[in-house]
C-alpha cells in the first residue's frame, strides 16, 4: 500500500483505521511519504501533526512500515513501484498535487505486473479543474480495481 500515514497528514486518519483492520487478518507491506509536499502547499498549515490522538501511530508486528517517498525525489517515485513485493499495489488517489509520484510508481508496478488498487477518497476533488479531471482520469486507467466510499461516488 502507498500512502500516508501519522504524523504525516494527507489521508494518514483513513489509512490508519485501514490498515489497524487489516492487521487483525494479514500483514501489511506500507510504503508511506517521508515528505508528503512543501509546507507552503498545504492549505491547513503544517503536513505534520503530532497532539491530534488521531495521528497515533500503529503498533503492529504484521505491519511493514517504510517512509521513503519524498515529492521531491523522483527516484524514490521509482523505488515505491520496485519496493512492491505482493501481488497487488494499493494506492490513495486524493489530490493531484501528488500525480508524478502516485503516477510514477504505478506505472513501475504496472510494468512489474502488479494489480494495481486505488481507493478513491475524493472523487470530486476539492480543487476541481482541467488538470485535476486529467490526472485523475490518467490514474483511473492505470488501476485494475477502484474502491470509492459510496454508490453516488461510483464512476
Amino acid at each position: 500500500m502507498l500512502g500516508t500515514l501519522p504524523p504525516i497528514k494527507g489521508v494518514s486518519a483513513y489509512n490508519k483505521e485501514f490498515i489497524s483492520a487489516l492487521v487483525c487478518f494479514m500483514d501489511v507491506d506500507f510504503l508511506g511519504f517521508k515528505v508528503l509536499y512543501p509546507e507552503w502547499l498545504f492549505p491547513g498549515g503544517a503536513s505534520t501533526e503530532r497532539s491530534d490522538p488521531l495521528f497515533e501511530t500503529i503498533d503492529s508486528p504484521r505491519l511493514n512500515r517504510r517512509e521513503f517517498v519524498t515529492w521531491y525525489n523522483p527516484f524514490s517515485w521509482m523505488m515505491a513501484g520496485l519496493a512492491v513485493k505482493t501481488k497487488i499495489f494499493h494506492i490513495h488517489w486524493w489530490t493531484y498535487y501528488l500525480f508524478p509520484v502516485i503516477f510514477t510508481a504505478v506505472a513501475v508496478a504496472k510494468i512489474r505486473r502488479k494489480l494495481i488498487v486505488v481507493t478513491v477518497h475524493n472523487v470530486v476533488s476539492h480543487e476541481t479543474n482541467i488538470l485535476d479531471e486529467i490526472c485523475s482520469r490518467l490514474i483511473y486507467l492505470l488501476s485494475d480495481k477502484l474502491i470509492v466510499h459510496s454508490d453516488v461516488n461510483k464512476i
